[in-house]
């Protein structure tokens, strides 16, 4: 029954766009446009590309004005420690879309490359913008 017809047996007035059936699922009219699974893929993946790139600022942060003083040493924790973290991480965060561990490994490596090929990780960091190269990685591997 539409939302009207309920009303009619309630003896209320009707009440307009209450005369298009409801789908159980979601509660949305039946000629209501749907949001393509496309959309909503695309959506999951710049959300999850967000959060890793939020995630691997916030970890380099941390250090990178250690690269100043010891740039062997911050290398080498970018391509151990780090490496290992953030890919525990990105691991995390892909796991819902199903990806493999290749698109993960490309995810970590890129970004570890370019931490260690940045000439000031301090600076460098003001500027990282990984986000768009993240949903590349994932669309890929996809």
């Amino acid at each position: 029954m539409t939302r009207n017809e309920v009303r009619e047996l309630e003896d209320l007035n009707p009440i307009d766009g209450l005369d298009d059936p409801l789908v159980p699922l979601n509660m949305r009219g039946v000629n209501d446009p749907v949001e393509s699974e496309t959309e909503t893929n695309e959506a999951f993946v710049e959300d999850i590309a967000n959060r890793i790139h939020k995630a691997e600022v916030r970890c380099i942060s941390a250090r990178a004005d250690k690269a100043l003083k010891d740039r062997e040493k911050f290398n080498d924790w970018v391509e151990n420690k780090y490496n290992t973290k953030i890919f525990e991480y990105v691991q995390k965060a892909v796991d819902p879309l199903g990806k493999a561990n290749d698109t993960v490994f490309d995810i970590t490596d890129s970004g570890c490359k370019s931490i260690v090929e940045s000439d000031n990780p301090v600076e460098f960091l003001k500027t990282w913008q990984r986000k768009d190269e993240i949903v590349q990685l994932i669309n890929e591997g996809i």
